[in-house]
């Protein structure tokens, strides 16, 4: 193992901390680093350069962004090996660290556009909206959404669920808490629609349906589940967990969706790109990650809980033939986001991976909490979900076209061409790399220099 030369870590202001921790006075010569700003998980700019610094020396790197408009930014700091010596090879990298951070009070110039014409029609079963390549359904026997159409394409396959349950893992069973969480898998399998308290009104040029549910859990609980329709399709979700103190840990809780399973790749701005979970986060960056929902899916000897992404601000899961699917947007808290091909159910019942069968649906988890996964002895008291708490969900579904669907020309067939004849060629279009505003205003970042500098 190469020893540690360069450790980076950021600081509560706008800058980071670099430590030279070799004696070696040649090092500051091996050493280059790469500086990347992006926005919400999209690359703005990027700039390399060289620090001279002595063995031994702690340096602070100051930052000073330009003009920011309003949304949340990421500096990613890198260090690499400009050549190859010893142990390292050429760009290896030997440190990196991140820093997150919001600007907040220089807003983007959003055009105001006509709102599209919202269609509502009502039975004594249904509520039923129509909008512009849009259509979603609701039933008051069901609860919930039961229907979803955009562009032509129905996503939904049944009526999103409130849950309190994940798989069991090795170290669960290990725990005990088979035994110990058991009464939230009832709760979530016995859940009950209170039909006497749906509640319809409309909203401005929104439209808003609560359902409300009941669960078999001590003292009694019931939520509600809060739908609100606009008029261009978005449609917001919002639950709230008021929290038990007859029960000390709760699994999960969040809204399980089984979708169309030609919803086979997913992409999202979250921790990653492995899966993760409270406690094994370390290591990992904030940013956007796309993958497949079978390659999610990790193959254990036992099924189990697996695949689940924390601090998600949205995520896209889509049709990867034709680019189109739906997208979750966090509204106020980022969520925790899984999607596998089994759900749930599925996978609780599978004493081995060969147990696991066709797959019918894409299954999608929009979380506010998921419990830790432990170290296979052991789960953390903090990495557990506290049932006390209270735990708002609040997040928004709408249509997305992750890319436009091409379709591949039928080769034709033809005479060979002369010797004389020219090769055509295709124009590749490139793209211009954005340009530094000259003027600067404040943001809600500390900052301190006027321009990127180091002090020793």
């Amino acid at each position: 193992m190469a020893e540690e030369i360069i450790r980076i870590y950021p600081n509560d202001n706008m800058s980071f901390n670099i430590d030279n921790l070799s004696e070696d006075k040649n090092a500051q010569d091996f050493v280059e680093f790469e500086l990347d700003l992006q926005k919400e998980g999209e690359p703005l700019e990027t700039e390399k350069f060289d620090l001279d610094i002595e063995p031994g020396k702690n340096y602070w790197y100051f930052l000073e962004p330009e003009e920011l408009k309003d949304g949340e930014y990421i500096y990613n700091i890198t260090a690499k090996a400009k050549k190859a010596v010893g142990d390292y090879k050429k760009g290896q990298e030997l440190a990196h660290t991140q820093k997150i951070f919001k600007v907040e009070g220089n807003p983007e110039e959003v055009e105001e556009k006509e709102l599209p014409e919202l269609k509502v029609e009502q039975t004594d079963e249904d509520v039923i909206f129509t909008g512009e390549n849009f259509e979603a359904k609701f039933s008051r026997p069901l609860g919930g959404l039961v229907k979803l159409v955009y562009d032509g394409v129905d996503y939904l396959n049944s009526k999103p669920l409130i849950t309190f349950w994940r798989p069991l893992t090795d170290t669960d069973l290990h725990l005990g808490y088979n035994f110990e969480s058991a009464l939230w898998l009832a709760a979530t399998v016995g859940q009950q629609l209170l039909p006497e308290k749906y509640y319809f009104e409309q909203v401005g040029d929104d439209y808003k349906l609560t359902f409300v549910y009941r669960y078999p859990l001590p003292g009694g609980q019931e939520s509600a589940v809060i739908y609100t329709v606009k008029p261009d399709g978005t449609i917001q979700v919002e639950t709230v967990y008021s929290g038990l103190a007859t029960v000390d840990t709760m699994p999960v809780f969040g809204m399980d969706f089984k979708l169309n399973k030609n919803l086979d790749a997913f992409k999202y701005y979250g921790y990653g790109p492995e899966e993760n979970y409270i406690d094994t986060t370390e290591g990992l960056d904030l940013g956007v990650y796309e993958s497949t929902v079978r390659k999610n899916y990790n193959k254990k000897i036992r099924p189990q809980e697996n695949g689940n992404r924390t601090g998600v601000r949205w995520a896209e899961v889509y049709n990867s033939k034709t680019g189109k699917g739906i997208k979750f947007t966090a509204v106020k808290n980022n969520f925790e986001f899984n999607v596998l091909p089994y759900n749930t159910y599925e996978i609780e019942a599978a004493s081995d991976a060969s147990e696991l069968g066709k797959i019918n649906n894409t299954n999608v988890r929009i979380a506010g909490r998921v419990s830790g996964v432990g170290n296979g002895d052991y789960i953390d008291n903090w990495a557990r979900v506290d049932a006390g708490e209270m735990i708002e969900l609040i997040f928004d579904i709408s249509p997305v076209t992750v890319f436009k669907e091409t379709k591949k020309a039928t080769p034709k067939k033809t005479e060979p061409k002369k010797a004389e004849a020219k090769k055509e060629t295709s124009k590749v279009e490139t793209k211009k790399e954005p340009t530094k505003k000259e003027t600067k205003k404040e943001t809600k970042t500390d900052t301190k220099e006027a321009k990127t500098k180091t002090t020793k």
